[in-house]
């Protein structure tokens, strides 16, 4: 196994942290706090990006209250119920388009 950069700071920096850590500048300092931190990966789930949708409320005539920004239909449906602050019986008169 060949050291690599990383484990010869490791070397170089911890016994010195652990003996005389005010010696440390804040350059090593920064250095020694992204050494010590886990190497583990992390797996990240992409987000989806969010998409424009344009709410409705259905009357008589279609009642434009405004756009949203959502990842998906459903999403944009109950934040546009909490942004327009909508009842009960208004949600389910609800129509939800992308914008194009």
């Amino acid at each position: 196994m060949v050291p690599t950069a990383d484990s010869k700071l490791k070397e170089i920096l911890l016994p010195l942290c652990a003996t005389e850590p005010h010696r440390l500048d804040t350059r090593a300092r920064a250095c020694f706090y992204v050494l010590a931190m886990s190497s583990r990966s992390r797996i990240k789930v992409p987000a989806k990006k969010p998409r424009s949708w344009a709410v409705t409320l259905i009357r008589n005539r279609g009642y434009f209250l405004g756009w949203v920004d959502a990842p998906s239909e459903k999403a944009a449906e109950l934040l546009a119920a909490k942004t327009f602050t909508l009842m009960e019986w208004q949600r389910k008169r609800l129509l939800v388009r992308e914008r194009l």
